[in-house]
């Protein structure tokens, strides 16, 4: 025991030398930069070396325990100092440093690691001689126009298309993993085959996305309004359509009378109530019954959280816990205060409504709210003694109701990356520490299939699979070659299957990465939005995401937009020749429409997709999978027209 601490010590006394020679000597030229970043990612997968080495000789439990909260202190300090203003990191993603080739995997998408996207294309060219000018460079413009007109993906009618059914939506990779299509595994082919019917909505500017345990209940926080400064929240009934031919959800739009952002949402499907949370508040609403005549929503409780800022939880026997700095406020619901029959019942006193930055101030509702019942006070002894500990993010454990998984605050105060799991139940006791992550965890996932599993999802640009008994990833998943942030992954076990969905938000698509292969299949068009975020309902094998436009500015206004250049449809003989034909012709697209338009930086061109629709605002998709599905179900053409406007 004492030989690992003391191998983990001298790694800490390298990297605090490391910091000072950075201080000191920071590097300023490239090479120089790899050789020195290179240098800081030693030290930190050495001390992933050192924990898989105390684990695999047993250690005692006590003994291991305390190796690893030396281990996970030491992580913090270094992913604070690399992030910091100067730091090596500060404008850029640590690389996964806790990944072993062949035992536990980085995966990354490398057919794209030769192609330019058409985003930086697009930006790049049109100015290509005013920066050789600026630099002084003799280069041929001309060389370099075409060598990054050749790096540029191919069209999608070149790529392989596994089943007629499979949707134009989906683009997928050159060589796929093996996959045999049995009877007792049609939900995992339909989601290994993009077999899926897509239908979308526009929406506010989302903020998140929760999915009821049972999946009847999905509710969505977002901001409209002047200047996006309103607080909505959406719920949806997934089991009720719209209209009798399948399509999108019923759903119902609940103005917050909130002070400000909806920060936290929650279901709970028992009771048919949506929770809201501001920074001071957590408003109920229950949502109606379509299948009561005259059924409405309406306001049920108001809890006063005004020392507990972080996300929302929901236990057995109506417990509602809401995080802290350091403590958990508890509330037993079924005993609070309610707002009547009426809805409008004040509970508690009448708050000062001075302090919000909403336009409508008539529009908040004045109560303080109940006090929480209780507080749990979090065994947080590992943050060595930072008084400004506090959960930012947390999911329940796939297997146990008592513990909740957790990520830390990384803003403003508290500079913390940890990932733990604590013991509601007995007092908030820290029962495991999980390390390997390179920034804040932004969010996890589980699935009921597998109760020993979960995934986070982390700052640093990478999704990570982890074994509940393991305190190290077992896989890790790269947004990109070139890291850039993921804010959204899910996990998906279709017929006890094993997949992955990743969103990104420079690239602007979904990915679908088989766990089992180790292996990305496709990739999913998001009509040029960014992901924002993402819910998995194993009850009907469907995939909601809902998605923002990059274009569009606070006023609703879209931005930044080119004519659009419509690939013309192929027919099997005319595709036949395709390849003695110049792939940029003009011979290859429709007349131009300047009714119909495209973002000039739009990360992939109008080819790369086998149907082309721009969002033109921010955008809900809902990806149903299904064997019989129709790949004519496809999202509309958004608002991106000339002329065409916001909301």
């Amino acid at each position: 025991m004492a030989d690992y601490q003391q191998r983990i010590s001298d790694l800490s006394e390298d990297l605090d030398s490391f910091i000072e020679d950075h201080e000191d000597n920071a590097p300023e030229y490239q090479h120089e930069v790899e050789a020195y970043n290179q240098g800081f990612l030693d030290i930190l997968s050495g001390i992933v070396g050192v924990v898989r080495q105390a684990i695999t000789v047993n250690l005692d439990d006590s003994s291991l325990s305390a190796l690893i909260k030396q281990a996970d202190q030491v992580f913090n300090n270094a992913i604070t100092f690399a992030y910091q203003e100067m730091g090596p990191y500060s404008e850029s993603h640590i690389p996964s440093f806790a990944h072993n080739e062949g035992t536990t995997p980085l995966l990354v998408d490398k057919q794209t690691d030769a192609e330019s996207s058409h985003g930086f294309a697009g930006t790049f060219l049109p100015h290509l001689e005013e920066f050789l000018n600026i630099f002084g460079s003799t280069v041929d413009a001309s060389t370099i126009r075409s060598q990054v007109k050749s790096s540029l993906p191919p069209a999608w009618r070149t790529t392989i298309r596994p089943h007629p059914s499979s949707t134009p939506c989906a683009r997928f990779r050159e060589v796929l993993p093996a996959w045999t299509a049995t009877e007792t595994n049609n939900r995992a082919t339909a989601v290994f085959e993009a077999r899926c019917e897509i239908f979308s909505e526009g929406i506010r500017s989302a903020i998140n996305l929760r999915l009821s345990p049972t999946g009847n209940i999905l509710a969505l926080s977002s901001m409209g309004g002047w200047k996006n400064r309103t607080p909505y929240i959406t719920y949806y009934l997934p089991n009720h359509e719209e209209g009798t031919n399948g399509g999108f959800m019923k759903k119902h739009s609940i103005q917050a009378d909130l002070q400000s952002t909806v920060d936290e949402i929650m279901v709970d499907d028992e009771r048919r109530l949506v929770f809201a949370a501001d920074w001071r508040r957590v408003k109920t609403y229950r949502c109606n019954d379509p299948t009561l005549k005259g059924s409405k929503a309406k306001a049920v409780h108001t809890l006063d959280s005004s020392d507990h800022t972080g996300p929302l939880a929901m236990l057995s026997n109506g417990r509602v816990l809401r995080a802290g700095k350091k403590n958990i406020a508890v509330w037993n619901l079924d005993t609070l205060e309610t707002h009547g029959e009426s809805g409008r019942d004040m509970i508690g006193p009448k708050m000062d409504m001075e302090d919000t930055w909403r336009d409508d101030p008539e529009s908040i509702e004045p109560s303080s709210g109940s006090a929480p019942s209780t507080t749990i006070v979090l065994d947080s002894e590992d943050d060595g003694g930072d008084e400004e500990y506090e959960i930012e993010t947390w999911h329940q454990h796939p297997s146990q109701g008592n513990v909740m998984l957790c990520g830390t605050n990384a803003k403003e105060d508290s500079q913390t990356y940890f990932c733990h799991a604590f013991d509601v139940e007995v007092g908030g006791k820290a029962v495991t520490r999980y390390l390997g992550h390179g920034g804040s965890v932004e969010g996890f996932s589980t699935s009921a299939a597998d109760p020993n599993v979960f995934l986070t999802y982390c700052g640093d640009g990478h999704a990570r699979i982890y074994d509940v008994r393991q305190v190290l990833p077992v896989l890790t998943i790269a947004s990109a070659s070139q890291l850039e942030h993921m804010p959204a992954a899910v996990l998906a076990h279709p017929d006890g299957v094993p997949f992955a969905f990743t969103g990104t938000d420079e690239s602007q698509h979904i990915k679908l990465w088989d766990i089992r292969a180790q292996k990305s299949v496709y990739e999913l068009a998001t009509g040029n939005n960014s992901v924002e975020a993402m819910e998995w309902d194993a009850h009907t094998n469907t995939l909601y995401a809902v998605t923002c436009s990059p274009y569009i500015d606070w006023n609703g206004r879209l931005m930044n937009y080119r004519t659009a250049r419509i690939p013309k449809v192929k027919t099997d003989s005319e595709g036949e020749d395709e390849e003695d034909e110049d792939k940029n012709s003009e011979d290859e697209y429709e007349d131009a429409n300047n009714y119909v338009r495209w973002p000039k930086r739009a990360y992939h061109s109008e080819n790369y997709f086998g149907y082309v629709f721009d969002a033109g605002g921010h955008r809900f998709y809902k990806f149903s999978f299904k064997m019989d599905a129709n790949p004519e179900v496809l999202p509309y053409y958004g608002s991106g027209l000339i002329g065409g406007g916001g909301w």
